[in-house]
């Protein structure tokens, strides 16, 4: 493919020049783990423009992940974690501190992480599929509070669960992961991924992070979107007439 390759975020075609890999998850998040934990990382061509784009991201979601990891594998994210937030800007308000003058607190843009699983949604997307995730013909949506996780979003976890095998990207403990269109009332024995039709309505992707955090990522099709508003406004109009004129 060479100089052909398409760009899983943009869609473009890559000059040869400008060609570069993005890596999902980022490779700080393999800090302190051996190689063997590097093996079969997932990859997706990247325009150099788009790459860059996401490093304040990455580096971000590293340090949430450094400032709320409790196994201590995870130790050397949250050294380099320290290490960055004490070099941000402090205009920021990155980090408050307390009356020792000791970090006691970070503050992360919740928009910045959302980003980072968006991201990943999309190679992960192209990896699987070898298609560009269309962001025109879908609206994405991340949950990412483990703690409030609503019945249908139960729902979604065990339809991966129970459904599909997990897959990784290097290893189980760095990221393990299920994409899959999201279809009710189906059977999978085989736990094989599913062939995605032209214009699936919703895919689901549940992500799990060096076992410290998982989010959950739904797409839903805009056109299937506005026709469910469509329908729950219709019924709000037409349920009281048909109450009516059936007394």
């Amino acid at each position: 493919m060479g100089s052909k390759q398409k760009c899983y975020n943009c869609g473009k075609i890559i000059k040869e020049k400008e060609l570069t890999k993005e890596h999902i998850p980022a490779k700080n998040l393999f800090e302190g783990y051996n190689e063997k934990y590097k093996i079969q990382r997932i990859t997706v061509s990247a325009c150099l423009k788009c790459n860059q784009q996401y490093s304040p991201t990455d580096e971000d979601f590293r340090n949430m992940i450094g400032a709320i990891a409790k196994r201590k594998e995870n130790n050397a994210i949250t050294n380099k974690t320290k290490r960055s937030l004490l070099r941000k800007d402090p205009t920021r308000n990155t980090f408050s501190l307390d009356s020792l003058g000791k970090i006691s607190g970070i503050t992360l843009n919740e928009i910045t992480v959302e980003e980072y699983h968006k991201k990943n949604f999309k190679g992960i997307f192209f990896n699987q599929y070898g298609e560009i995730f269309n962001e025109k013909k879908y609206s994405i949506y991340v949950n990412i509070d483990e703690n409030d996780w609503s019945l249908p979003t139960l729902g979604i976890l065990g339809f991966l669960k129970d459904l599909f095998n997990r897959k990784v990207s290097g290893h189980e403990d760095i990221l393990n992961y299920s994409l899959q269109p999201f279809r009710l009332g189906i059977e999978n024995p085989s736990k094989n991924d599913l062939i995605p039709s032209i214009n699936e309505n919703i895919y689901v992707g549940y992500f799990d992070y060096v076992k410290e955090h998982a989010a959950l990522v739904i797409a839903v099709r805009k056109n299937y979107l506005r026709m469910i508003k469509w329908k729950k406004r219709w019924q709000c109009i037409i349920t009281p007439i048909f109450k009516y004129f059936s007394k």
